[in-house]
């Protein structure tokens, strides 16, 4: 712990930062509609307020990805006998960690563990609680347990995994969330292009994990900085990686919003275009429709019950772009 003081203040203020932020932030906005006479009638940037939203989802899914995979570089220099351990000396100990190809599976694989137990939730989650917050909660957490991973992995082996099974967890909220975001955002003409470009992030994620990862295995930040951690340069990856994604972190918070109806410098027109487009999408839907196509019996249940019960499972099982997406998973 004490030679990875400077990594300890960081996080120290990483997490005071995230506090003042939770404590201070206003959030009547959030929960009630912007009325239509407060938005502009121009945007307030060159872009639409949806490509912002957008563009913030691709860094979201850069920074996603980019964490999930960092542990598989970091690995290799922490239990490699080679360039990646020298210490100030000069000699060569060996390998930090001495783990055996079972153990490397479970560093690897506890990760998925967590992101599967909590996958099915999350859209409940991000229903109930709001989808931008859920979001934001799942990359703040996320981010923060990527700058412990280098003191959790000196700690102990069985931290280290309940630290990856809880990273999992946190990155399981992000894409059902993301999903119910777009559904909020996405017009037609839109939304196959803005679901491109932001789900290309996870591809640039892994790219960029990758490149970027194995040069700071193998030189860290350089010794004239003085982030040499006793000569280990592993620590680096945890530590850049953790900190681009909390900036990330906190423009998203910051310059993305739940729905247009709360967003407060969208314009007037594409908040009426958006809205207008997915208020007919839903009659389209529900008029096509229901399942009282294909449970008969639910005629008899009360209303209320049959009101909730709008599952398009016919549209959705016949739909040949959604067996094409299936297929390619």
């Amino acid at each position: 712990v004490c030679v990875h003081w400077r990594a300890c203040v960081c996080v120290c203020l990483n997490l005071c930062m995230c506090l003042y932020i939770c404590t201070c932030m206003d959030m009547s906005t959030v929960t009630s509609d912007i009325p239509f006479r407060s938005c502009p009638d121009v945007p307030c940037s060159c872009i639409g307020a949806r490509w912002v939203f957008t563009i913030m989802g691709f860094f979201v899914f850069v920074s996603l990805y980019a964490l999930r995979f960092n542990v598989s570089i970091a690995v290799v220099a922490m239990t490699t006998n080679g360039s990646t351990n020298h210490h100030r000396n000069g000699t060569n100990p060996g390998p930090e960690f001495v783990w055996t190809a079972s153990q490397l599976g479970y560093v690897n694989s506890a990760f998925f563990y967590g992101y599967m137990g909590l996958s099915l939730p999350a859209g409940w989650l991000a229903g109930r609680f709001g989808a931008h917050p859920t979001l934001g909660a799942g990359m703040l957490v996320n981010s923060v347990l990527c700058l412990l991973t280098p003191l959790v992995a000196k700690f102990n082996f069985a931290t280290l995994l309940v630290l990856r099974v809880m990273q999992g967890l946190a990155q399981a909220l992000v894409f059902p969330s993301f999903q119910t975001l777009l559904g909020k955002w996405g017009p037609r003409k839109n939304v196959g292009s803005m679901a491109s470009l932001a789900y290309a992030g996870c591809n640039v994620g892994v790219i960029f994990s990758f490149l970027v990862g194995g040069v700071l295995g193998e030189h860290g930040f350089g010794r004239s900085s003085g982030f040499d951690y006793d000569g280990d340069n592993w620590p680096s990856i945890f530590y850049v990686f953790g900190c681009l994604s909390l900036i990330t972190t906190f423009v998203w918070i910051f310059f993305t919003y739940e729905s247009p109806a709360v967003h407060p410098r969208i314009s007037r027109a594409e908040r009426q275009e958006i809205e207008k487009d997915l208020i007919g999408q839903e009659k389209k839907n529900l008029k096509e429709f229901t399942l009282l196509d294909i449970f008969p019996l639910i005629a008899f249940f009360p209303a209320r019950v049959r009101k909730k019960a709008t599952v398009p499972w016919r549209s959705i099982l016949s739909s040949l772009p959604g067996w094409a997406m299936f297929a390619a998973q």
